[in-house]
Order: C-alpha cells, then sequence, then structure tokens
C-alpha cells in the first residue's frame, strides 16, 4: 500500500492538484527543502 508520496517536481500547481486528488488518504513531503513551507501551506505534512 502506498502511504505517503515525496513531491520534489517544484511545481505547486501539481501539488495542488495532486492534493485534491488524495486528500488526507496519502500523505505528501516535500522532495525540495525550499518549498517546504509554501507546500505545508497547500495541505502537505512535511
Amino acid at each position: 500500500n502506498i502511504v505517503a508520496i515525496k513531491e520534489a517536481s517544484g511545481n505547486m500547481d501539481q501539488v495542488s492538484l495532486l492534493k485534491n486528488l488524495v486528500g488526507d488518504d496519502i500523505l505528501i513531503y516535500s522532495g525540495d527543502d525550499s518549498l517546504t513551507l509554501p507546500m505545508l501551506a497547500l495541505g502537505a505534512h512535511g
């Protein structure tokens, strides 16, 4: 089973779309330190 995704594309539109698709069923983590805070604002977990 997939429990988390490491997102490192740098594309915030993709992060937003991914979060909308998976909701809270799959955790999303930043793979780019400089985008961690913006990703948290979109609902990522770390």
